[in-house]
């Protein structure tokens, strides 16, 4: 995972939910629905964000954790969710994967494969769009 900058702090924050929840939140897992608003979209601009930095950069892996909870309204889920969905139209060669089948990934051979012949398994959270 990766340090990011996310609105209102002034230092990077390591990009897993919970980070992003006791910083933005100091750690409490509900809030005002105009607070959970606030810090879905400031954590959505702040994943944004770094998928630009690392496209002009070194393009490096970008790696968000997320424990797919309701924290806050469920606001890292859905600001997870809709970087997804609005990066795969802006990016359409970046890449979505989860790291619960590394090695898994399409057209990659699995651990139990025979030379690659078994068919690559499709790891959870690949963003599913139609081609």
């Amino acid at each position: 995972m990766q340090a990011i900058k996310v609105a209102g702090i002034k230092y990077g924050v390591l990009s897993m939910d919970y980070n992003f929840l006791a910083n933005q939140n100091g750690g409490k897992t509900s809030a005002s629905k105009e607070k959970c608003q606030q810090i879905e979209d400031d954590t959505y601009n702040a994943y944004t964000n770094a998928l630009k930095a690392v496209n002009g950069g070194n393009r490096a892996p970008l790696i968000l954790g997320n424990h797919m909870n309701d924290w806050v309204c469920g606001a890292y889920t859905k600001a997870l969710s809709r970087f997804i969905e609005d990066s795969h139209e802006r990016e359409p060669n970046v890449r979505f994967i989860s790291t619960s089948g590394p090695g898994q990934l399409d057209g990659c051979p699995g651990p139990d494969s025979a030379g690659g012949a078994a068919k690559a398994q499709r790891p959870e959270a690949v963003a599913e769009h139609g081609n």
